[in-house]
């Protein structure tokens, strides 16, 4: 999950050189989470390749040379994200997650 004026949740394809799907959620008064629990959080461990994939194309995705100009703004979603974060944490209490 990253954030700028919105939240963005990330799904990633088995294959780590393909594109990770985005959800965008708008809303930041009532931050929600898009998908399962299960679509949205890997295994470090066992999916360190796909992980590290979706950080090297966050670079690209944030560097002012390739983010659009019309995205560039001084408002943050960070409350809303860290909800949103928590409400993702709190979906399954089972699992051992850090946000």
């Amino acid at each position: 999950m990253t954030f700028d004026s919105a939240i963005h949740f990330f799904t990633l394809p088995q294959d780590e050189n393909a594109e990770p799907t985005v959800l965008i959620v708008g809303d930041l008064a009532n931050p929600f989470v898009p998908m399962p629990f299960s679509k949205l959080m890997l295994n470090a461990a066992n999916d360190k390749d796909r992980l590290n994939g979706l950080i090297d194309r966050l670079y690209n995705y944030y560097n002012p040379d390739y983010y659009a100009q019309s995205r560039l703004t001084h408002n943050s979603a960070v409350g809303s994200a860290l909800k949103a974060c928590m409400d993702l944490l709190d979906n399954d209490g089972k699992q051992d997650c850090k946000c």
